[in-house]
């Protein structure tokens, strides 16, 4: 027998009326399989925002939304790196249930290896164009390429493999007018 989705944390700290004001898609309680087990508790900043961070294609400055954080664990570390030159921000439907988050817009937008775990293609599509409008500047997106195809995993996650070419399609398709810059296998940024 599988075992029942659990409720989210939001599930406690958010009313009725503010439900009406997101896509049906970001809660929990409407997954089909449990995306939340799929969130590692990394020992350093993760590689994608090292790799961004590293690279000349993002702002020097401004405000940083981390869509899908998980335990948020990358933004106190990128805050610190970068000797706070970062305001950051961090949303995750589950471990992170700040949906006012999602009322602003900011300088930069990160979504690391979030669509990898979403089971629903065009849910996928969404979540990308929804990160894609809530950035001013640039967005970091990473996907997970080391595996082919997607299946469901041994604790029920799912988990969706892309290569190139599918990847840079997808960024094309839902960050409509984007310069795209290849930061690492499976990593990339976007900037407006």
């Amino acid at each position: 027998m599988s075992e029942p989705i659990q409720t989210s944390l939001f599930d406690f700290s958010i009313d009725d009326d503010e439900c009406d004001e997101y896509p049906s898609w970001l809660y929990p309680r409407n997954w089909k399989t449990p995306r939340w087990k799929t969130a590692i508790k990394r020992q350093q900043l993760s590689l994608p925002l090292r790799n961004a961070l590293s690279s000349s294609f993002l702002p020097r400055s401004g405000s940083w939304l981390d869509v899908g954080c998980g335990h948020n664990l990358d933004m106190p570390r990128l805050q610190e790196r970068t000797d706070d030159r970062y305001e950051v921000h961090s949303f995750d439907p589950h471990y992170y249930p700040k949906f006012q988050k999602l009322k602003n817009t900011y300088s930069i937008v990160s979504l690391v290896y979030v669509l990898n775990v979403i089971e629903e293609p065009v849910e996928r599509c969404k979540l990308l164009q929804f990160s894609w409008d809530l950035c001013t500047e640039a967005m970091v997106i990473a996907v997970r390429c080391d595996g082919s195809g997607q299946q469901l995993t041994k604790i029920g996650t799912f988990q969706k493999y892309y290569d190139r070419d599918e990847f840079l399609d997808l960024l094309i398709a839902y960050c409509p007018g984007a310069r795209i810059f290849g930061i690492g296998t499976g990593h990339a940024i976007a900037c407006k």
